[in-house]
C-alpha cells in the first residue's frame, strides 16, 4: 500500500488556501496559548494567488492577530509571498464560460469540476431571518436533526448532475478552484447550508461543525460513521473510524498515544501557533489543523488519500463541510476573546469575489466582505467549552542553563546538525540547527504591543505534487525534538499536495510570532535564540534563510 505522503501517491493539495469564507479568515491564524495579536497575511484566499508568472517574492503586508489556530492545517500553510492581489486587486469572480480542464492527480477518476454556465450573475444579498440558525456541534445533535440532516443529504445526492444544487457540483466547487479549472479558490459551505434547508423546507437547518478542538469531539462524529447513511464515506482511513480520536499533529504514522495523552497534544496544537505564512498561503491554523484533518480523515489506501486527503475530491464526503464549520466557528470564537482582535480592512482582501449557485440554482457572485459576520448571514455557533484556551505547554529551559554557561553558539554546536548562515539556501534533509540574531531584545510593553517579533522562514520550495511537513522550535535542547507539548515547539509548516496545471514549484514563507514564546522561554533578553528545523515528511524541500523581523499593524 502506497503512503499518502509519497510522491507517487499524491495530488497537489496546498493548504496555501482557505476554503471557506471564514476559513480564509482563519487560514491566518494560528490558535494560540492566548498569544497578543501577531501579524498575518492579507493573501489567505487563494490556492495560489501570485503574481502570474509563479512568483511572489514581494513582501507581504501584515495584519496583527492573536488567536494563533494552528489548527494548522486548520489554517496554516506558508506560502512565499507577496501580495496575492498583484494579479488582480481585487481578485475577481471566473468568468463561467471559461473553466477548463481540472489538472487531476495520476489515478484519480477522471471528473469534470465545472458548473453550468450562466449568461447573468447576481450580486450575493444577504437573507432575510427572523431567527437565526444556530449550527450545532455534530457530537451533540439529537436524533430528529441528524434525521433532518441525512433527508437533506439524500435529496441533494438525488438530484441530476447538470443541477448546480446536487451533491456532485457542490462538490466539485473545490475542485474547479483549486485544481485548476479556475485559477482562484472557492467557500465550500456558503450556499451548501441553505441548498439543504430548501430541500427538506427548513428555512431553520444549518449545518454542523465538527467539534475536533473538544475532547468528546475529536472522533469522528457518530452521525457521519453509520454506514447506511448518506452522510457516510467509504473512502475513511479504517484506522481512524470511531471512537479514535483525531491527530492534530497527524504525520503520516499513527501514535498510538492513550486517550488521555492524544487530547492533551491536540489542546496544545491548538492552543500553539502565533504566526503566518505567505505566499500568498494560508495561515498558521490552515496550515496545522485544517489541512492534518484532511490527511488523517483520507484513505491510506487510495492513490492519492481520497476524499478528505486530497483538494480535487475532498468535497466528495459530506464530513468536508462540517470540517470547514469548525474551521469557521474558531474565527468568530477568536474574534470575540477581545483585544486587537478583528476583521482584514484591505479593501483588495474584502472585494475578491467568487461565483457559487444559490438554494434556487442561481449563480451569484460573493465577495469576502459578504461573509465576515455570520449573524449578517443568518447563522450562530451553539455555544461549547474551548478547554483549550486553559493549555500551556511548560518551558524544559535547559538549553537556557547552557546558554547561560557557554553561551549560545556554543549550546546550539551541541546538535550535530547545526548549521551556519553561508550555508543556505539548504536541504531540509534531516533535522538542522542555527542560532539567530534578534534585532532587538528586552522590549518594552508598549513595544510588544506596537510591533509582533517574528520569525521568518523565507524562501521555502518544494515541488508542489509532494506532500510537505516540517516542525519549527526555538531553544530546544533535544537532538531530535519531540512535538507541541512542551513551550519551544513554534509552530509547524504543513502543505499538502495539490496539483494545478499553473504552476508546478511551491516557493513561499513561513513567519511565526515569537513575542509572548520567548516571554514563556525567559528568553526575552537574549540576544539570539536557537531555531530547530525537523521535517516530518517531504523530500527535496529547499530553506533559503532563517531571520527574526518585526511585523506592526
Amino acid at each position: 500500500m502506497a503512503s499518502p505522503f509519497s510522491l507517487s501517491s499524491t495530488v497537489p493539495i496546498t493548504l496555501t488556501s482557505s476554503l471557506s469564507p471564514s476559513s480564509q479568515k482563519t487560514s491566518q491564524l494560528s490558535i494560540v496559548r492566548k498569544r497578543r495579536p501577531y501579524s498575518i497575511r492579507k493573501s489567505s484566499i487563494s490556492c495560489e494567488a501570485t503574481n502570474g508568472d509563479g512568483d511572489t517574492s514581494s513582501k507581504t503586508k501584515f495584519d496583527r492577530r492573536d488567536l494563533l489556530v494552528s489548527l494548522g492545517g486548520l489554517y496554516g500553510v506558508a506560502n512565499l509571498a507577496s501580495d496575492p492581489f498583484a494579479l488582480a486587486a481585487p481578485i475577481e469572480a471566473p468568468d463561467l464560460s471559461k473553466c477548463g480542464k481540472a489538472d487531476l492527480p495520476e489515478g484519480a477518476k477522471p471528473t469534470n469540476c465545472c458548473p453550468p454556465t450562466a449568461a447573468t450573475i447576481l450580486d450575493y444579498k444577504f437573507p432575510k431571518y427572523n431567527t437565526f440558525r444556530v449550527r450545532p456541534a455534530a457530537h451533540l445533535a439529537d436524533d430528529a436533526y441528524i434525521a433532518k440532516y441525512e433527508k437533506a443529504i439524500k435529496l441533494m445526492k438525488a438530484l441530476p448532475d447538470t443541477d448546480p444544487r446536487s451533491f456532485t457540483q457542490q462538490a466539485s466547487v473545490h475542485c474547479a478552484y483549486c485544481d485548476g479549472a479556475y485559477h482562484q479558490v472557492g467557500f465550500p459551505d456558503l450556499e451548501l447550508q441553505r441548498i439543504l434547508g430548501k430541500l427538506i423546507d427548513d428555512p431553520t437547518f444549518a449545518l454542523p461543525f465538527w467539534n475536533w478542538d473538544s475532547a468528546k469531539g475529536m472522533p469522528i462524529p457518530a452521525m457521519f460513521a453509520n454506514t447506511s447513511s448518506p452522510l457516510y464515506d467509504t473512502l475513511r482511513d479504517a484506522k481512524h473510524q470511531p471512537p479514535n480520536l483525531v491527530d492534530l499533529d497527524f504525520n503520516g504514522t499513527d501514535e498510538n498515544l492513550s486517550n488521555a495523552d492524544q487530547i492533551s497534544s491536540n489542546y496544545k496544537v491548538i492552543a500553539y501557533h502565533a504566526g503566518d505564512n505567505s505566499d500568498p498561503g494560508a495561515g498558521s491554523l490552515e496550515n496545522n489543523a485544517h489541512g492534518l484533518v484532511h490527511f488523517w480523515t483520507g484513505d491510506r489506501s487510495q492513490p492519492n488519500t481520497e476524499n478528505m486527503g486530497n483538494f480535487y475530491s475532498a468535497g466528495k464526503d459530506p464530513i468536508f463541510y462540517a470540517h470547514h464549520s469548525n474551521v469557521d466557528r474558531l474565527w468568530t470564537v477568536w474574534k470575540i476573546l477581545g483585544g486587537k482582535r478583528r476583521d482584514f480592512t484591505d479593501s483588495d482582501w474584502l472585494d475578491a469575489s467568487f461565483i457559487f449557485y444559490d438554494e434556487n440554482a442561481k449563480p451569484v457572485k460573493v465577495k469576502v466582505r459578504d461573509c465576515l459576520d455570520t449573524k449578517k448571514l443568518g447563522y450562530v455557533y451553539q455555544k461549547v467549552d474551548n478547554p483549550w484556551l486553559k493549555t500551556k505547554p511548560q518551558p524544559k529551559k535547559i538549553i537556557k542553563k547552557l546558554e547561560k554557561a557557554i553561551g549560545v553558539a556554543h549550546a546550539a554546536a551541541l546538535k550535530t546538525n547545526f548549521v551556519t548562515p553561508t550555508q543556505f539556501p539548504i536541504v531540509l534533509d534531516k533535522t538542522i540547527s542555527m542560532v539567530v540574531q534578534r534585532p532587538k531584545k528586552s522590549r518594552s510593553k508598549k513595544q510588544k504591543e506596537d510591533e509582533e517579533e517574528v520569525l521568518v522562514i523565507d524562501n521555502i520550495e518544494f515541488e508542489k505534487n509532494m506532500a510537505v511537513k516540517f516542525d519549527v522550535f526555538i531553544n530546544d535542547e533535544d537532538e531530535v525534538p519531540t512535538g507541541p507539548d512542551t513551550t519551544e515547539f513554534a509552530g509547524t509548516f504543513v502543505s499538502l499536495p495539490h496539483k494545478h496545471k499553473h504552476h508546478e514549484k511551491m516557493k513561499t514563507r513561513l513567519r511565526l510570532g515569537l513575542t509572548d514564546l520567548l516571554e514563556d522561554l525567559d528568553a526575552d533578553d537574549d540576544e539570539t535564540v536557537v531555531v530547530t528545523l525537523v521535517p516530518r515528511y517531504g523530500t527535496g524541500v529547499s530553506i533559503g534563510s532563517i531571520k527574526i523581523d518585526f511585523a506592526s499593524d
